[in-house]
């Protein structure tokens, strides 16, 4: 049986909302400004199956007092050869695609682009 492979990934859903003033250094520190470390993201996902496969919607917010931003995005997610693959494999699947949406959206701001955390087994 082949792998599944991911098909295709939309954003359905996003929130992006930055506090009024966003961090920078003081004018006489030369150190840029640096994102605490730390896992802020929660997600939430939900599968429907039909013939032409699995489909994902995965919730995604990044939001924590630690962060000058909130980001809160649903995205929706196509398979292959996925249809007896377990939810958990296909948010796996679904993880570098996520990864990229939060740091385009974080970096078209004022602030320096988030990196969410590699992904975990």
């Amino acid at each position: 049986m082949p792998a599944p492979r991911l098909k295709e990934v939309v954003v359905l859903s996003c929130r992006f909302r930055m506090w009024p003033d966003p961090p920078g250094p003081p004018t006489d520190d030369p150190r840029p400004f640096s994102y605490p470390e730390g896992d802020f993201l929660t997600l939430a996902a939900a599968t429907t199956r039909t013939d032409d496969g699995p489909t994902l919607y995965l919730q995604a917010d990044v939001d924590d007092f630690a962060l000058p931003f909130s980001l809160s995005l649903l995205l929706g997610a196509r398979f292959e050869d996925a249809a007896d693959a377990p939810e958990t494999s296909l948010v796996r699947l679904c993880y570098p695609a996520l990864r990229e949406v939060v740091a385009e959206i974080t970096g078209r701001s004022p602030l320096p682009e988030y990196r969410l955390p590699p992904q975990r087994r």
